[in-house]
């Protein structure tokens, strides 16, 4: 295991939107699965289509936040039930985010190192540059949205919420 790190010619690979997309355009798949140009099309807009939900489900949670107003005012609570729920949801979900962040960074870096074994190979650095970007503001919003919650309903919502947002590439796989 600890070999196979050290001579990156290795990578875990998930069953979901991201990670189909990319092996699309890995020329042993194109070869042992006969795959076509107009196949690696279909799985690029698919890819896009999740981007674009997940993408649009962000930002009209963080558009929600920005026109609340008041409701997401910083304020001292006395309530250490409220503290502790905000504590535990932010650290479940950055752990829930985390893998998705690392293994993003980890096609990227795969996909660098090994360009000759990738047909068109910016494509597939842009579609895990692109989820690994999703994360990341998936991560900032939950930092700021359980940050101002001022109640334990609202602040369970919230990663509730989040958490589905980020699975959505895993439905449609």
């Amino acid at each position: 295991m600890r070999k196979e790190i050290q001579d990156k010619s290795h990578i875990h690979i998930h069953q979901d939107a991201t990670d189909l997309s990319i092996l699309v355009f890995k020329k042993s798949c194109i070869k042992d699965n006969k795959i076509m140009d107009r196949q690696q099309g279909e799985y690029l807009v698919q890819f896009g289509l999740v981007i674009a939900v997940q993408l649009g489900m962000l930002l009209c949670q963080g558009y929600s936040i920005y026109n609340e107003g008041d409701a997401y005012a910083l304020t001292v609570t006395k309530i250490y039930v409220l503290v502790l729920v905000k504590i535990v949801c932010s650290q479940a979900l950055h752990l829930w985010l985390y893998p998705h962040i690392y293994r993003s960074m980890s096609w990227m870096k795969y996909i660098n190192n090994h360009e000759d074994l990738f047909d068109k190979a910016r494509i597939p650095f842009m579609i895990a540059f692109t989820q690994m970007i999703v994360n990341i503001l998936a991560e900032m919003l939950n930092i700021y949205m359980l940050a101002y919650q001022h109640s334990v309903e609202h602040a369970i919502i919230h990663f509730v919420a989040l958490e589905v947002i980020i699975e959505i590439p895993h439905f449609y796989s």
